[in-house]
C-alpha cells in the first residue's frame, strides 16, 4: 500500500481537481481522507490517498481474480486452524483501519506464513508483495500465532505429542490446574514464607539462602518425580529489598518499575509513530492514538519519570512536509 498527497485550492483548483480524479481512476485506491485547510484566499483541500500502483505485481490484491482458492483443501487440519486465526486477526486490524482485509495481507501470504512456519520479521517480509515496512508494522501481531512448540523445534526432549502451542489460550488453564500441586508442597511441606506464581515462573519467601537452596533441591525432586517437570535454567536468588522480574515488570518493595523489556517495547512503539507523524503519513490525532497505545505498555508502572527523560532525550520531531 502506498499513499499519495494532493492540494485543492478553494478558488481556481480546476487543475488540481482534474488532476487528482485522474490519479483516482487509474489506481486501486482504499481510502481517501480529506481535511479543509482554512487560510482566507488561500483556503483549500488537503488529500491522502491510500492506494494500491495498478499492475504492481506485488501489490497486496487478490492473486488471482475470479479463482477463489478453498484453503481447507491446500492445508491441513492444523494448518487451516492457524490459518484461520490469522485472518480474523486480518479482519480486526483491517476493520481498526478502515481498509479492506487483503490491505494488511492476503490470504496467499497469510497461507505462504502458515505453510513456512514463519517466525521473524525477516522471515515475513521475503514472503511475495509483504516487504520491510509491511513486516514491520503488523508483524507483531502474527508472529505470537505462528511460534511452534518448542518441542518441534529442539529434537522434541520429550513424549511425543506432549505440550501445547505458545500462545494457546487453553494453556494458560493447564498450566495452572496442573501445577497447583506444586503451589501445595511449597507451603503446605516446604513451609514457605510466601509465594507467587504466573503460569510456570514461581517466586518464593524464606528467612536465609540456606533454607532457599534446601527447598530448591526439594521442589526440583517433587516436580521431576511427580511432574515429570524439569527447572528452567534462569533461576535467581536474592533479597527482596533488590526486587524481582515478573510478568514484564520489575517488581521491588516500594513501587512497579518497568522491565528492560518493557522499556524497550515502549520505545520502539513511540519511535515507530512518532516517525510516521514526521514523515508526513499519519495526523496528530493518529499521532495521540499510536501514543495512547505506546502508554499502554507501561500502565501500572512508576514510570513518569523516565518516560519524560526520554522525551528529553528524543523530544518528538515535526512533520517533514507541511501544508
Amino acid at each position: 500500500m502506498r499513499m499519495a498527497f494532493f492540494t485543492i485550492p478553494v478558488h481556481d483548483g480546476d487543475e488540481a481537481s482534474a488532476a487528482l480524479n485522474q490519479f483516482l481512476s487509474s489506481q486501486r485506491v482504499i481510502a481517501v481522507d480529506r481535511h479543509f485547510v482554512q487560510d482566507g484566499h488561500n483556503s483549500a483541500w488537503s488529500l491522502c490517498v491510500s492506494f494500491v500502483p495498478a499492475g504492481d505485481a506485488r501489490a497486496a490484491v487478490p492473486a488471482r481474480r475470479g479463482v477463489k482458492v478453498d484453503y481447507r483443501e491446500v492445508l491441513n487440519e492444523q494448518d487451516f486452524a492457524l490459518f484461520a486465526r490469522l485472518r480474523a486477526v486480518c479482519k480486526q486490524l483491517a476493520d481498526a483501519e478502515g481498509v479492506p482485509a487483503y490491505a494488511i495481507f492476503t490470504n496467499d501470504q497469510l497461507a505462504a506464513m502458515v505453510k513456512g512456519r514463519t517466525q521473524s520479521l525477516t522471515a515475513l517480509q521475503t514472503i511475495d508483495g509483504v516487504g520491510e515496512a509491511r513486516a514491520a508494522k503488523y508483524g507483531g501481531a502474527f508472529l505470537p500465532h505462528l511460534v511452534s512448540p518448542a518441542a518441534d523445534q529442539s529434537g522434541d526432549k520429550g513424549a511425543a505429542g506432549r505440550g501445547l502451542p505458545i500462545g494457546a489460550l487453553p494453556s494458560q488453564h493447564f498450566a495452572n490446574a496442573y501445577l497447583g500441586a506444586l503451589d501445595r508442597f511449597l507451603l503446605e511441606q516446604c513451609h514457605a514464607r510466601g509465594m507467587v506464581r504466573y503460569m510456570d515462573d514461581v517466586v518464593w519467601w524464606a528467612d536465609d539462602k540456606a533454607t532457599i537452596l534446601r527447598m530448591m533441591r526439594a521442589v526440583e525432586a517433587f516436580v521431576g518425580d511427580e511432574l515429570g517437570l524439569t527447572i528452567k535454567d534462569n533461576v535467581r536468588i536474592g533479597q527482596s529489598r533488590d526486587g524481582v522480574n515478573l510478568c514484564g515488570y520489575r517488581v521491588l518493595p516500594g513501587g512497579l518499575l518497568l522491565s528492560r523489556r518493557r522499556k524497550r517495547r515502549y520505545m520502539l512503539a513511540r519511535r515507530y509513530w512518532e516517525t510516521a507523524f514526521a514523515r508526513g503519513r499519519i495526523d496528530g490525532r493518529a499521532l495521540q492514538t499510536g501514543y495512547s497505545a505506546a502508554l499502554a505498555i507501561t500502565a501500572h508502572t512508576d514510570s513518569s519519570t523516565w518516560r519524560a527523560a526520554q522525551i528529553r532525550r528524543h523530544p518528538v520531531a515535526g512533520p517533514v512536509v507541511t501544508i
